[in-house]
């Protein structure tokens, strides 16, 4: 294509930003923070749990990831440092990237996901 006048191009570069609107806030994310989140495979379970439950608590989701990570791999994780990584890495990565919340007073927590984010943990869904 030529950069004509009648031709033009924008002059705004492309970006890999994607915008989603909760009932909350605005929130962009990075194709890079996409993939981030998603390189875990305990994040990628997590995240599977928490889209099919409005909301939940730490608990129910050490139980229901103790039962899929026993029945990918035959050893079940130990529970301790499960809700560790929960609790110090996971949730708040996610959280600060407000994919859910925590709610600090019940430990309910609520996924509000992102279109990006489930479009491409979908595409990893048999290879776990």
């Amino acid at each position: 294509m030529s950069d004509s006048p009648n031709n033009e191009r924008s002059a705004d570069p492309p970006t890999d930003i994607h915008t989603l609107r909760t009932g909350r806030a605005v929130m962009d994310i990075s194709l890079d923070m996409v993939f981030t989140i998603l390189a875990d495979r305990r994040r990628r379970i997590l995240l599977r749990l928490l889209g099919t439950a409005e909301t939940c608590g730490v608990e129910t989701l050490v139980d229901q990831i103790v039962e899929r990570e026993y029945a990918l791999d035959d050893v079940a994780p130990d529970r301790e440092k499960l809700r560790l990584t929960l609790t110090e890495t996971h949730l708040p990565m996610l959280a600060e990237h407000v994919l859910l919340e925590v709610d600090e007073r019940s430990g309910g927590i609520r996924y509000y996901g992102h279109p990006v984010v489930e479009e491409y943990l979908e595409h990893t869904t048999g290879f776990e």
